[in-house]
């Protein structure tokens, strides 16, 4: 059940979701909420100390408006520092029901730390997901594996195009065109390394919610699993059965389309014997072993090569339909065969990233994913628990605006370190969106991400 948000009765502590629309005062919210977590108003999280701008994570979207909503923070306690102070009346219901809760010997002190607090925004840890992810692997540098020092490269086109050369170099240009049938899988997606890179970008750039693991199989593997499933199919289904039945059905086609027992608007002699041409070419060469893997009918062929389609077109009850099982079952288990294709592109694509990150980490290169990627990968990682504790206690409250353009990468660091589930009363996560506002898909941000937030 959703409730209407009142800021000043807000818990702050655990798993808290807002879903604010455009023009709710969801900036104004956010800066209460951060008047009351700096003076330990109302029901807040169990510490020892009181709270400071360090200790509070903001989070949003871009540099500019993490710029704006520090500031706004930052008018907003001297605000309520000069209001406490008694110096300013302010028409703001909020900052006089805040200030009515505390007995007024105790204004003077409240303020004083309303005070300290403003003058110290310029540290407070307000940030884009990146900054802060890019902290955290400098501050954490042992925990998380990376170098103190990074040279951030935010165009790596050209290390792309480096990466894809040396994959078809590996992979690719190896294969002759004696290797007829690999050479034919291979070069129909990597042509050549352009290509490689264009086949694969989707896949290269898709955040992953886990960290990959080393590469078990090679192109060669995937490729030679998806010949021997055809060669099985090609012994199962071949004999002196096929024959038979395509003479069966020629025999019942041709006597049914003479007495006139079919619709002749729904199926032409002319189309039938073109079936039944290309049934008998394939049964020809089975014996051979180079037929295709099925019979190459249309898709309007094979809807009407079935028990339903000839009993659709008859104009009268034909007791005598051939068993069209046969048909049935290979199509059936064509269709169960591995997706050589989708594996090729899986295998390049991980591949290539993996590659990617070994020649940055020689340059002592990142770019801009790598640094949420880095600080997934580390918090999933042997040292993941004891770094995600480090970083709770560091900033024991956060609060992610924007939070319907989290990626899965994003939403699994968040997760991971606040355990969203778990809805832990020693620490806060206030998570702020509105899916009507989910636009930025094109940079893989992912709604289904918000959902599932919504749902722990």
């Amino acid at each position: 059940m959703s409730d209407l948000l009142d800021p000043l009765s807000f818990p702050l502590h655990g798993s808290r979701l807002i879903e604010a629309s455009a023009g709710t005062g969801k900036t104004y919210t956010i800066a209460a909420l951060y008047l009351r977590l700096i003076l330990g108003h109302g029901r807040g999280i169990e510490r020892a100390v009181d709270l400071r701008p360090e200790d509070i994570l903001v989070v949003t979207f871009t540099e500019a408006a993490t710029e704006e909503l520090r500031d706004r923070i930052r008018a907003r306690l001297s605000e309520a520092a000069s209001f406490f102070r008694q110096q300013t009346h302010v028409d703001d219901d909020f900052l006089q029901a805040l200030r009515a809760d505390y007995p007024e010997p105790q204004w003077s002190a409240l303020a004083r730390r309303l005070d300290l607090a403003a003058q110290s925004m310029d540290e407070a840890a307000v940030h884009t997901i990146h900054g802060w992810c890019n902290r955290m692997l400098r501050e954490h540098a042992f925990a998380t594996g990376s170098l103190f020092t990074q040279q951030l490269n935010t165009d790596n086109d050209e290390l792309w195009v480096t990466v894809a050369r040396d994959y078809w170099r590996t992979f690719v240009a190896p294969l002759t065109v004696e290797q007829q049938a690999y050479y034919a899988l291979f070069t129909s997606h990597f042509a050549d390394p352009d290509k490689v890179l264009q086949s694969t970008r989707g896949l290269v750039n898709a955040p992953h919610r886990t960290a990959e693991t080393h590469l078990q199989t090679s192109p060669r593997d995937i490729i030679a699993e998806r010949f021997q499933a055809e060669d099985q199919i090609r012994e199962q289904f071949h004999g002196l059965a096929w024959r038979n039945f395509v003479v069966q059905l020629r025999e019942f086609l041709e006597r049914n389309l003479a007495a006139k027992n079919f619709n002749g608007v729904k199926i032409k002699s002319n189309n039938v014997e073109s079936w039944l041409h290309t049934l008998e070419a394939w049964v020809e060469l089975l014996p051979h072993g180079n037929a295709p893997l099925e019979p190459e009918l249309t898709e309007a062929a094979r809807r009407r090569l079935s028990v339903e389609g000839i009993q659709e077109v008859a104009k009268v009850d034909l007791p005598d339909i051939p068993d069209f099982s046969m048909l049935v079952d290979l199509n059936a288990a064509i269709q169960r065969l591995p997706d050589t294709n989708q594996g090729l592109l899986q295998h390049a694509a991980q591949w290539l990233r993996q590659r990617f990150r070994l020649i940055q980490a020689q340059r002592a290169e990142m770019g801009f994913d790598d640094m949420l990627t880095r600080l997934r990968d580390a918090l999933t990682g042997p040292q993941g628990e004891q770094l995600a504790s480090v970083i709770r206690a560091q900033f024991p409250v956060a609060m992610i605006d924007e939070f319907q353009d989290t990626d899965p990468i994003q939403y699994r660091i968040f997760d991971t370190v606040y355990r969203l589930a778990q809805n832990d009363p020693s620490t806060g996560l206030f998570i702020i969106g509105d899916p009507k506002q989910a636009i930025y898909s094109f940079r893989f941000a992912d709604i289904y991400s918000y959902l599932e937030a919504r749902a722990a």
